[in-house]
């Protein structure tokens, strides 16, 4: 059946007025990234990253060798099949979801000539498996100045924190000879099949050079695992709780590291004793199976999921000051950070223990 192309009109302008407000209906297409698109691909071939295939590392090497260190690289051999779900193209000032019927987006990706293109997505990051398409990933230690890596205000225009706008702009400075060698990027083209790994602190931006499938996954592990509870005990405490409540059953062999943190934070004291007391009797169960010991956490990660499906030139929409990447599951810790991450499918297998 045809898409009406009135309805997908009205759909599409309902989405972006809802998602990106300030921006006038002309404002979209205005810098008309668009036609210089092709150029612009050209030159972002650079790809310096290590590549390591996955069949030929353990998760204990991995910890030790990439994970504790916080080093990027690209693991091969690890793409699986997910399900479709519905989408979501963006975030209302109000801070709800703009949802956008997948037939419409579609043949928005078909039309669309706008600088910033609606996409679906996420916040869910910290690996990306692509599937279809390819990235030009850039990345920046965490200790590189903010400053440096942001377009003027002249250079960015409406669409300041872009990744097209980064690209187009600062990309060819940090890419000259005079860049100071400390700062240099690690480059890298993504394609379909590499699954790259990012840490946590690492500075980066991600521009689709094609139109991209990919899943994106965070993780848990003992690594951040005081990193992530912090940020999680902030940002979705009744989350938290009930995630805590499922770590006491499953893993009882970290309840030292978690009650450690929970004791030590002004404000969650209560909280604490309360999750303590709820699961206190599944703990003591636990307690008596001790013969069989758990294995390490990093074997049977915490993790949240998600798919990407991205129009070629697509980026994350950003409306603050550059950020460290941040591991959490609420999506108001990604809104300041210049990852421009694409699209990737509103769905969630939450935080659970595989």
């Amino acid at each position: 059946m045809s898409v009406s192309q009135y309805r997908l009109q009205r759909c599409i302008l309902h989405a972006k007025h809802k998602a990106r407000s300030e921006l006038l209906e002309e404002d979209w297409s205005s810098a008309k990234y668009c036609e210089t698109f092709e150029t612009l691909s050209e030159k972002l071939t650079g790809d310096n990253i290590e590549r390591v295939d996955a069949s030929k590392i353990t998760v204990e090497e991995f910890a030790e060798k990439y994970e504790y260190v916080m080093y990027l690289l690209f693991l091969l051999m690890l793409l699986k099949k997910y399900r479709n779900q519905r989408f979501k193209c963006g975030e209302g000032d109000d801070g709800r979801s703009v949802k956008l019927k997948m037939k419409y987006f579609l043949e928005y990706m078909r039309q669309t000539v706008d600088d910033s293109p609606l996409y679906i997505f996420d916040s869910t990051f910290g690996e990306n498996a692509l599937v279809k398409g390819s990235k030009k990933w850039c990345f920046f230690h965490p200790q590189t100045p903010k400053n440096i890596l942001k377009p003027t205000k002249k250079e960015g225009g409406i669409h300041p924190n872009e990744a097209i706008t980064w690209f187009t702009t600062v990309y060819g400075r940090i890419s000259s000879p005079n860049w100071l060698k400390q700062w240099r990027p690690i480059e890298a083209v993504q394609y379909p099949g590499e699954v790259i790994f990012v840490p946590g602190g690492w500075w980066h931006v991600v521009l689709n050079l094609t139109d991209t499938v990919a899943f994106t996954q965070n993780f848990c592990s003992r690594v951040n695992l005081l990193l992530v509870l912090l940020k999680t005990l902030a940002g979705r405490p009744k989350f938290c709780q009930h995630w805590l409540k499922c770590l006491r059953k499953a893993r009882p062999d970290i309840l030292p590291i978690i009650d450690g943190v929970l004791k030590n934070v002004d404000g969650f004291i209560n909280f604490a004793e309360s999750s303590s007391n709820d699961s206190s009797s599944s703990t003591e169960s636990s307690d008596s199976e001790s013969e069989s010991p758990n294995p390490p956490l990093q074997q049977y990660p915490f993790s949240m999921k998600s798919a990407t499906i991205t129009k070629r030139g697509a980026w994350k929409q950003q409306r603050g000051k550059i950020m460290p990447h941040e591991r959490s599951g609420k999506e108001s810790n990604f809104k300041y950070k210049l990852d421009a991450n694409t699209a990737s499918m509103d769905f969630y297998f939450m935080i659970n223990i595989q």
